[in-house]
């Protein structure tokens, strides 16, 4: 049996997560809620270069559009500080970022985390 890597993982860890958080339950694409006109919106931040994170996003992103269709996800990379806010204001539904922006968005409060 091949060895499983945790870090292949992560991209359906957050897809369950999402869909647990959502509410969508057993529902994937379109009885997930998220909509043409309403997609599941991803915020990432910049990351420096060769960060250890960079290799996940495109992964999860992907697992994100397969599950509930190209058309129902959008993804905005934003600068640290532009991700802050847009989070405090209710802009994004799942943020990607380091550990420190995540830390950081925790202590203002800027979202319900799991």
């Amino acid at each position: 049996m091949p060895a499983i890597r945790l870090s292949g993982l992560t991209p359906l860890l957050i897809a369950f997560v999402v869909l647990f958080s959502a509410g969508a339950g057993d529902a994937i694409a379109d009885d997930s809620g998220f909509t043409k006109e309403r997609p599941l919106r991803f915020g990432i931040s910049e990351f420096a270069d060769f960060s250890v994170n960079l290799p996940i996003i495109p992964a999860t992103v992907q697992v994100m559009k397969d599950l509930f269709g190209e058309d129902h996800v959008s993804v905005k990379t934003y600068s640290v500080a532009n991700l802050q806010a847009a989070a405090k204001q209710g802009e994004v539904d799942v943020i990607l970022s380091s550990a420190g922006t995540y830390r950081r968005l925790a202590i203002e409060g800027a979202g319900t985390y799991c």
